[in-house]
C-alpha cells in the first residue's frame, strides 16, 4: 500500500493516480437471502431466494455513495421488491421489483435518495412487427 503526499492511495501500485488506485481484482462480499433483510454495509452483492419478500435499503443519508448490486434468484419467478428506507425513494418510486429470475439491479444512494444506474431485467425477446420470430441479440442468447 502507497500514501502519496497529496492523499491518494495505491494498492498494488506505488504510483496511484487517483484517490484511490488499485492495480488488481477487486473482491466483493456475496450474500444469498432468502427472506425479508433490510440491507447494512456489510452487504454488496446480494442473491435473492425463496421469494416474495421485501429487500430495505437503508437510510440513503447515512449511506451516500453506498453501491448495492440486488439479483432475483428464485428459479420459481417469486417478485423480490426493493424498498427505500422511509420516504427515500429509488428512482423516484416507493419500491421497485424484480420481477423475474435473473432480473438485477445497481444502485446507488447520493444521501438523499437511491438510484438506479444499471439494471437487466430478464425479459423475453419478442418479434417485431410482422416478423414471425426474432432473432435473440448475444446477451439475450447467454441469459
Amino acid at each position: 500500500v502507497t500514501i502519496q503526499n497529496d492523499g491518494d492511495v495505491g494498492i498494488g501500485t506505488t504510483l496511484p493516480v487517483s484517490t484511490l488506485d488499485i492495480n488488481g481484482s477487486v473482491g466483493y462480499a456475496v450474500i444469498t437471502i432468502t427472506s425479508a433483510t433490510t440491507l447494512t454495509d456489510d452487504h454488496h452483492v446480494i442473491l435473492c431466494n425463496n421469494g416474495p419478500y421485501t429487500v430495505t435499503l437503508p437510510s440513503a443519508a447515512a449511506s451516500t455513495g453506498r453501491v448495492y448490486y440486488i439479483k432475483n434468484i428464485d428459479t420459481d419467478g417469486d417478485d423480490i421488491t426493493v424498498g427505500g428506507n422511509g420516504v427515500e425513494t429509488i428512482d423516484g418510486s416507493v419500491t421497485y421489483s424484480l420481477n423475474c429470475e435473473k432480473d438485477v439491479i445497481r444502485i446507488i444512494s447520493d444521501g438523499s435518495n437511491w438510484f438506479i444506474i444499471d439494471k437487466d431485467m430478464n425479459e423475453p425477446p419478442t418479434a417485431s412487427a410482422g416478423a414471425a420470430s426474432s432473432t435473440p441479440t448475444l446477451e439475450e442468447f447467454l441469459r
